[in-house]
């Protein structure tokens, strides 16, 4: 009896548990719901910062120190109406350099996206950004110690 108590009070407390954590999980994700049922939705995240928890972003093909990455992710969960298509890329990309906001005029800024499908009208879209190596002195002045800004668009098209 006294086994069956401690099986069932197990059992109990990893449920509980489990399901508080996908609670918490699933509260902290970003949803963007594009759910307009005209032809063409746009809806923009304005004033993304790159940041990574302790870690500084560096070039890819840069040597390395303890905390430098060479690429930061971003994951969105996306809600878009059935028949529709999402359309998803970077505006306003900039440089924060001693606060003087410089555009990214040069291509500095990588980015690469990949879409996958969760289920019909929610899509999971990866963001990956990176920085390409500086070619000139003025360029790499520009990344040391600058702050890379930018928006993103995510746009939702009627399929033809």
């Amino acid at each position: 009896m006294r086994t069956l108590f401690m099986l069932l009070f197990g059992f109990c407390f990893v449920f509980f548990g489990t399901e508080t954590a996908y609670s918490y999980w699933e509260n902290q994700q970003d949803i963007i719901k594009l759910q307009n049922s005209g032809d063409n939705e746009t809806v923009i995240i304005s004033e993304l910062a790159l940041q990574s928890e302790g870690a500084r972003l560096i070039p890819e093909g840069a040597l390395r120190g303890k905390d430098d990455v060479t690429e930061i992710v971003y994951v969105y969960q996306v809600e878009i109406q059935p028949g529709h298509t999402l359309e998803v890329h970077p505006e306003a990309v900039a440089i924060i350099k001693d606060g003087i906001r410089i555009p990214d005029g040069d291509g500095l800024v990588i980015f690469r996206f990949e879409t996958d499908e969760i289920d019909a009208g929610h899509l999971l879209v990866t963001l990956h950004v990176s920085l390409r190596m500086p070619e000139t002195e003025a360029q790499r002045t520009l990344l040391q110690g600058g702050k890379v800004v930018f928006s993103l668009a995510f746009t939702q098209t009627m399929q033809p």
